[in-house]
């Protein structure tokens, strides 16, 4: 299979980024309910796609993107921890926050449960950590066929988990771990993977776009009617594999070359900086243009505003890291 980037999955992964602001910064009422629960897809999608492109059985690319990822997690973390100490300095609190940071419960958060409580969105990255250091053993000991055989069973675990802990809903953390959160759709990428070009373009592109849009109807059903029991988790199987399914079928495809930029070279920054962006956005707001962030205008605005600046302050950043590079 040739791995090799296409436009159009470069552009699938620009919505996709900005599809993740939405999630943690969302619009108000049920408007924001249902559009987070639409852009539910894009955490899966950026797993089948590490999974996808780590696909080959070479233990020296696994390792070289596990050394990736633990670096920008070690930098996302650094971020997050320099906001939240200011935060906590503004409260007065700062050292009973390092203690609680240093604790056994929150180092079994850590490696059990993906989750830093100060910088919950970085659980992908722990996650994703921990899934490389897996499918290295996995690919040391050639064992990537018998673990394709037990990914119908981590889906089925994942829907169960997840539906339970979101029908009663919870603490979060409860339904992340890496498992079930990251090595199944993780395995599905590899799957897809091992699968010939000439039979994914076999499939129609309608076809791909009716299971896309069932998926998306499911992962919303429980919001829109209410539901008690939300099983939204189910229609990410299919939203989530036909929409990448749809861009390796369509590869050679360009839609928007600003977009596809945005997806290739900007969407982690995206990812890591749009929290703390937020929350900057939020204090120059109130603080310095005494804007009143309860209101209902600022509420729809804020998800648009965040989403402009975190993508020209992700351009910023990347500009200056290849110029830094190029010294």
């Amino acid at each position: 299979m040739n791995k090799n980037r296409n436009p159009m999955l470069d552009f699938i992964k620009g919505i996709a980024c900005i599809c993740v602001v939405f999630i943690h910064v969302t619009f108000p009422d049920r408007f924001g309910l249902i559009l987070k629960n639409i852009c539910g897809y894009a955490v899966p999608l950026f797993f089948v796609i590490a999974g996808y492109y780590a696909g080959g059985g070479q233990e020296q690319v696994v390792k070289r993107r596990l050394y990736k990822i633990l670096k920008i997690l070690l930098f996302a973390y650094i971020v997050f921890f320099c906001i939240e100490c200011i935060e906590q300095l503004r409260n007065n609190n700062i050292v009973t926050w390092l203690h609680s940071i240093v604790s056994i419960k929150a180092f079994i958060k850590f490696f059990v449960f993906c989750t830093i409580d100060f910088a919950i969105p970085l659980w992908y990255l722990i996650a994703q950590s921990e899934t490389y250091i897996f499918w290295y053993i996995i690919v040391k000991f050639k064992l990537e066929k018998k673990m394709l055989k037990v990914m119908p069973l981590l889906f089925v675990l994942q829907v169960i988990l997840r539906t339970t802990c979101e029908t009663i809903n919870c603490n979060w953390f409860w339904k992340i771990n890496f498992v079930t959160g990251s090595l199944t759709w993780f395995l599905l990428g590899y799957y897809i993977y091992n699968i010939e070009i000439e039979k994914i373009k076999k499939i129609e592109n309608r076809v791909l776009v009716f299971c896309g849009m069932i998926g998306m109807m499911i992962a919303c059903i429980p919001i829109l009617f209410s539901l008690k029991v939300n099983f939204s988790s189910i229609g990410y199987i299919p939203y989530a594999t036909a929409i990448f399914l749809f861009a390796i079928k369509n590869g050679g495809y360009s839609i928007s070359q600003k977009m596809e930029y945005l997806g290739e070279k900007l969407s982690l920054w995206v990812y890591i900086f749009h929290v703390p962006m937020s929350i900057v956005i939020s204090h120059v707001c109130s603080k310095i243009f005494k804007v009143d962030i309860k209101s209902t205008l600022f509420s729809w605005c804020f998800p648009i505003i965040t989403v402009v600046v975190v993508v020209i302050f992700s351009y910023l950043f990347e500009k200056t890291i290849q110029k830094v590079k190029g010294l």
